[in-house]
């Protein structure tokens, strides 16, 4: 299997990494580790943020100086909320992306967990694209 982590942008030193097109740091991109389960996840995390070589020495001014806190896992039997989307209201789902996430719904459902379905997809969607489109597009395509 896989297991990923995506951090917010100034959690690991990502020195080096670079927006796509000049002037698009309004979507700011980040760097999360990739692995073969959720131990190995952890392990990185702890070793980053506790290695005395680690983000001091990266050279990532951007980088909060983050604390490793080790965080008990959760139990088997707890139930857990799970909100989702079949159709945010604006682009289509594909047959493909409908079936995998109604299949996570019934696993998730199966191990006694609570699903709920937003009916009206998100709320203001059009808007947050629209911002997006604004933001991306701040300098007129100059740099693209």
């Amino acid at each position: 299997g896989v297991a990923a982590f995506r951090p917010t942008s100034t959690m690991f030193p990502s020195r080096g990494n670079v927006a796509t097109f000049p002037g698009q740091e309004g979507v700011i991109g980040v760097a999360g580790p990739l692995a073969g389960n959720v131990s190995d996840l952890c392990y990185f995390h702890r070793r980053v943020l506790t290695s005395p070589l680690g983000i001091a020495v990266s050279g990532d001014g951007n980088v909060h100086q983050n604390r490793h806190h080790t965080v008990e896992p959760p139990t088997p039997t707890a139930t857990y909320r799970f909100a989702f989307v079949l159709d945010d209201g604006l682009v289509g789902v594909s047959p493909a992306n409908r079936r995998a996430v109604l299949e996570t719904v019934e696993a998730l459902r199966a191990a006694g967990h609570i699903c709920t379905e937003l009916p009206n997809g998100l709320p203001h969607i059009e808007r947050a694209t629209e911002l997006f489109y604004k933001i991306v597009a701040a300098d007129g395509g100059s740099k693209m």
